[in-house]
Order: C-alpha cells, then structure tokens, then sequence
C-alpha cells in the first residue's frame, strides 16, 4: 500500500462519508481525530475512516457536532492516480513558491542606516568598505569630519566604494535632510560631489551599478538605475517609471487616451479602486508629475492627469517633499 501523507487543520464530522470520483477510481483517507465533543470522547485517539473528495473537501452533513482532525493520509491503489496526484501536489507547491516575495539583490549585504525612515544601504563587500559614522566621529586628519554642533553633523559617512582599474575611492554619503528628505550623495576623494539621490534605499554592486528607491522628493516610489564612472555618474534612462500604487479615488476623475486631447476612456468615479501603472521619466527630482497611466479595476488603460501641485487625487498619490 503507498501513501501520501498530508498535515492541514481542518474540521469533520464524525459520521461524514463522501466520495471522490476521479478516473473511476476512489481515494480513502485515515482521519486522526483529537478534541472530540464530549459525546465522542471515546474515540479521542483512534483512527476513524473516510473517504474524501479532492474537490469539495470536508464538510459537515448532520448535527453539526465536529472532532478536530490533524493529519490525513491517503491512500491511493491506482498507479496513474498516485502520479496524477503527484503532480498536482508539486504544481500547487511550485505556484506558492512562486507567490512569494523575493528577496532584493541576494548577493548584497544590507544594513540599516536610519530607522527613522526605513534607510537601507546594500553593498558588495569586495568593492565597498562600511563606515556607517556621523561626520563628527570620523577622524579629524578625515576631510569629511566636522564638528558636532554644525548643521553639517547630520551627515553619515556610509561607505567608501572603490571603482574597478581606478586607484582612488569615492565616499557614499546619507542625511536625513533639512525637512525630513532623505537621501544620498556620492563624492570624490577631493570631495566633488558627482551625484545625488533623494532615496530611503539604495543599492551598489560591485561594478558601480546603483539601484535607487522611494518616495522622496517625488509623487511616488520611484526606482531608478544609475551608473558610476571615474568621476561623474549616469542615469540609465527607462521609457517610463513603473508607479504600481493602488487606491481609491478622492474625487471623481477622467481618464484620456493622451496626456492632450479630449478623448476620453473611462469616468472614475469617487471611491473606486484603480491602479496606477506608470509615469513619466523624464521627470527630475523636486519637480512634480502632471501625467500617470492608470488602470481601472475593469482593465481599461487611461491617461490621468493633475493640476497643479494640491490635486490629490488617488489615495498614496502625492508629492513627498518640499
């Protein structure tokens, strides 16, 4: 006899008897039943048959008495049905795994440079040394120390990058800004500064590569890619911004089929749930998106555009800064 053990949490009925019918074969279970009622106490620890279908499940049928099954094991005598079952369960399980979440840049190491705002730092431990220090702890022969009681003192050295066949380093710089806008700032060993990133998260690898994300000093969680050079640093321009924020709508809106015109897809009423796809990239840093391409819960695919910069008009959807 060959079995496929199972472990869910499900509740039966003591009398339940149902049937699966699949290739004219019937597949029977072995309930292990613990926390029985008290009416069927003496059958706390003992092993009760059933037969079970795959498609609806257990169920209830009489006087809604229950015992709390914890394991059940199959029994399958057919061939094809064991190999049937055998796939479904390895489908199911590859589909859930893929559900899930990945991690971001897996051969990163990643710390925490500000929890106030969530910063993460991720770097490549061959090319960037960690020195996560405020400016006024960093040794005085140090170009980037300054003195605690300056406003500058709010800077964090983060790391020193080295850049492939260049002999010197740059610094990677966090602060948390003047208002509450975070963000970075790399610069040269003569302390040039050749870029900056208003980011909570930012990654480097190790050829220089840097990946920026979050909701500062824009409308939204913008992720983009920049390249280090010797002594200046390249944005990888994209078509477009990926936005993928969902919300409701705070007022009643339209939806075009060009950011100019007046053709119109879609009236989104006030309280209905859209998404928004994309935006613009040519958009700068402190400058505020007027046009973002929205889709309706339907699926239909629109231009929305804003007004000026106090028009709220989707949930998650403002301009975080100054």
């Amino acid at each position: 006899m060959k079995y496929f053990t199972f472990l869910p949490i499900v509740n039966c009925h003591l009398p339940t008897c149902i049937f699966l019918r699949a290739a004219g074969r019937a597949i029977r279970c072995n309930l292990f039943a613990l926390h029985t009622p008290d009416r069927y106490r003496d059958h706390s620890a003992k092993r009760i048959s059933a037969t079970i279908p795959a498609a609806r499940g257990l169920r209830k049928e009489s006087d809604g008495d229950y015992i709390r099954v914890t394991r059940i094991r199959w029994e399958v005598k057919d061939l094809r049905m064991r190999t049937g079952l055998f796939i479904l369960i390895l489908l199911t399980n590859t589909m859930r795994l893929c559900g899930q979440d990945k991690t971001l840049f897996p051969y990163l190491t990643k710390v925490s440079i500000d929890k106030t705002f969530n910063v993460i730092f991720g770097y490549d431990k061959k090319s960037s040394r960690l020195i996560n220090k405020p400016c006024y702890l960093l040794s005085k022969n140090d170009p980037l120390h300054c003195d605690k009681d300056i406003v500058l003192a709010e800077w964090v050295l983060v790391a020193k990058f080295k850049i492939e066949n260049v002999n010197d380093s740059v610094n990677i710089i966090y602060s948390p800004g003047m208002s509450d806008d975070p963000g970075f700032v790399i610069s040269t060993k003569s302390d040039k500064i050749i870029g900056r990133f208003s980011c909570i998260e930012f990654y480097i690898n190790n050829s220089g590569t840097v990946y920026t994300s979050g909701h500062v000093n824009n409308m939204y969680d913008r992720r983009r890619k920049f390249q280090v050079q010797t002594d200046s640093i390249t944005e990888i321009k994209q078509p477009y911004n990926f936005v993928g924020l969902k919300g409701k709508a705070l007022r009643d809106v339209t939806l075009y089929n060009d950011k100019i015109g007046d053709g119109i897809v879609a009236q989104i009423p006030k309280g209905y749930q859209v998404e928004i796809l994309l935006a613009e990239s040519t958009t700068r840093d402190f400058e505020m998106d007027l046009n973002f391409l929205v889709k309706t819960e339907f699926g239909l695919v629109g231009w929305l555009r804003l007004e000026g910069f106090s028009d709220r008009v989707i949930e998650g959807l403002y301009f975080a800064g100054d």
